[in-house]
């Protein structure tokens, strides 16, 4: 079994609530981790989301068992969205996430945060410019087969999607799987409901609720605009990616959904160790010049990145946009190995994948 980053996560977790959720996408290993953390099986709810009226059984047993410690439950969904949910657990329950394998999690490395001050991106690129790359093979095999820890370690891709319990109810005849594949293909462009409603000839809502049932089943997960002064249809434009990128067929945008994965999964980390709040979103441009991504940190633009396959000359632009949000650094992230380019007095940087994430 490979390590995960999550136990050091919850162990800077102040002020702990009666109540956690540890959420993800199926196969991740929640179920294990848990059992791995020695946590009595009495205090963990698994796959909760399958049963009717849990959340009030649940506030019943914290009002029971309150200073018996946390209890735990575990779900392939997004529990926190469930309006019954903040009815009856409003303000007993912390959140937790566990996604697929991060590359630092199969080097066997503990979490940046624990030895980089996160306060000052610059700190970050330091850091990642100074370390020792990860073994490329491995960015490889990430790609290849994702980052779902059996299919990660038994070298196979994941077979097919999950089964929908969750809001099941919500598809009103949509073909899901038809639906996930056309999101595939929209890896990286803005995705709107209008656009899949002419690939699919299928009505607004049907789809509307197929997309929110990928969404809340953890088999996408969505990245917003960074929207200042930007017309309604580009400020409404999130970016969705999948968690399975193994069914994206053209490698530059397989390359970015596992660049969107590693982002995603350090801001949830980050915040959730509580060393401040931390957004990952897209920077688009009227002039469809955008930049992929940006993480902001306490409401405020952090560090913007970008993913390649291959290192080039850095565009004007994206100084441009690195001023225009109060001159922050840019990265590149690239998948060719052995990548290294620092042209520090415009804080512009081009680094191997296997470097930045290892």
């Amino acid at each position: 079994m490979i390590p995960r980053h999550l136990p050091h996560v919850l162990s800077n977790v102040k002020d702990p609530t009666p109540v956690r959720f540890l959420m993800g996408p199926r196969s991740c290993g929640k179920t294990t981790l848990l059992g791995s953390m020695k946590i009595p099986t009495a205090k963990i709810f698994d796959e909760i989301q399958t049963r009717s009226r849990w959340s009030q059984e649940m506030r019943g047993v914290v009002d029971s068992k309150k200073n018996q410690g946390p209890l735990w439950v575990a779900g392939s969904a997004r529990l926190d969205l469930l309006p019954f949910v903040r009815k009856n657990l409003g303000g007993v329950y912390q959140k937790f996430h566990l996604f697929p394998l991060s590359l630092r999690e199969i080097v066997g490395l503990p979490p940046l945060w624990l030895s980089v001050n996160l306060s000052f991106s610059s700190t970050l690129i330091d850091n990642r410019l100074k370390t020792q790359s990860a073994d490329q093979s491995l960015v490889e095999r990430l790609l290849a087969v994702s980052g779902f820890p059996v299919s990660f370690e038994n070298n196979h891709k994941p077979v097919g999607i999950p089964e929908f319990q969750v809001l099941d109810s919500k598809r009103k005849g949509m073909n899901i799987p038809e639906l996930l594949n056309c999101v595939a293909q929209q890896v990286g462009r803005g995705v709107s409901v209008h656009a899949l409603q002419e690939i699919m000839q299928e009505g607004y809502h049907p789809v509307l609720n197929g997309l929110e049932l990928l969404d809340v089943g953890f088999v996408t997960f969505d990245v917003r605009p960074y929207a200042k002064k930007l017309p309604k249809s580009l400020a409404k434009e999130k970016k969705i990616y999948l968690f399975n990128w193994t069914i994206i067929s053209d490698e530059s945008r397989r390359f970015e959904n596992y660049v969107a994965h590693e982002l995603y999964s350090w801001v949830h980390a980050w915040s959730e160790a509580g060393l401040a709040h931390f957004e990952l979103r897209t920077f688009p441009q009227a002039s469809r010049e955008e930049t992929k991504f940006l993480i902001i940190r306490e409401r405020k633009p952090w560090l913007l990145l970008d993913a390649s396959l291959t290192p080039g000359p850095i565009e004007e632009f994206r100084a441009q946009h690195a001023e225009s949000l109060g001159g922050i650094p840019f990265v590149r992230v690239v998948k060719e190995p052995h990548v290294i380019l620092a042209d520090r007095p415009h804080q512009q940087f081009q680094i191997s994948a296997a470097q930045f994430f290892g």
